[in-house]
């Protein structure tokens, strides 16, 4: 998935370092609402949902019948499904393709691995870094008005 480019050139420009606070200033409430909008986006295009226990249990399926390896067993596949549960479902199904290219031996991938590759999905992180950096901003704000 591409990027918005306005949150690609907020990120990756070297004039841009928001943690400065003078850049957390120049930030106006406009430059605030384009970037959430801007987030909202690509939440909704890039399936930012939680997977839930059948998203979960798809990923689980997936990766069981691509390895060929056995199942867990009942409580193993619980433990497993709730934890995967939370993951958002467009990162999570990336993430799995990443395990299932990188996964080296005939064995289930641990929960750590599943949720790594998540969490390094480029989309993943540029919306993570996003929010953060409005909450930071408000935050700012609020305290710069208070």
């Amino acid at each position: 998935m591409d990027v918005s480019q306005t949150l690609f050139r907020i990120f990756r420009s070297t004039d841009h370092n928001f943690y400065a606070p003078d850049f957390r200033k120049s930030l106006t409430d406009l430059d605030l609402q384009a970037l959430d909008a801007e987030v909202a986006s690509i939440k909704a295009t890039d399936h930012h949902e939680p997977l839930g226990v059948d998203g979960a249990a798809v990923i689980y399926e997936t990766i069981a019948a691509t390895l060929q390896v056995p199942g867990h067993e009942e409580l193993g596949m619980k433990v497993f499904l709730s934890a995967l549960a939370e993951l958002p479902a467009g990162p999570a199904k990336r993430g799995m393709m990443t395990v299932l290219s990188t996964h080296k031996y005939k064995t289930m991938p641990t929960i750590a691995e599943i949720k790594s590759a998540t969490y390094a999905d480029q989309t993943y992180m540029i919306v993570s870094q996003a929010e953060r950096m409005i909450r930071i901003a408000r935050a700012e704000r609020e305290r710069r008005y208070a």
